[in-house]
């Protein structure tokens, strides 16, 4: 079920689903997701997973399931999405308790 109101604090164990949309169809054919986690000095360095979406004719959203248990447990954690060229579409910041 999605959340009713936004938040960017989870607790461990809870299912996080990353949503990306948009107000007209997403013209990209690939998007790139990309996780990472924050180190003890505060930057993003620890990259931990990368997503390749294929986007479909008249795709609005993607969603995606995190499994953030599995990856690197507690923290503040990025989440990117770029173009195939490396550019940036979105960042979002949250933390996993």
């Amino acid at each position: 079920m999605d959340c009713v109101s936004p938040t960017d604090t989870f607790q461990t164990g809870q299912r996080v689903y990353i949503t990306l949309e948009s107000r007209a169809p997403i013209v990209e054919t690939i998007i790139i997701g990309h996780v990472y986690r924050a180190m003890p000095y505060g930057k993003y360095d620890d990259h931990l997973g990368t997503k390749n979406f294929e986007i479909g004719p008249n795709t609005f959203k993607l969603k995606h399931y995190i499994p953030f248990d599995e990856l690197a447990g507690t923290g503040p954690h990025l989440i990117e999405f770029t173009k195939e060229d490396g550019s940036v579409l979105i960042t979002k910041e949250l933390f996993i308790k």
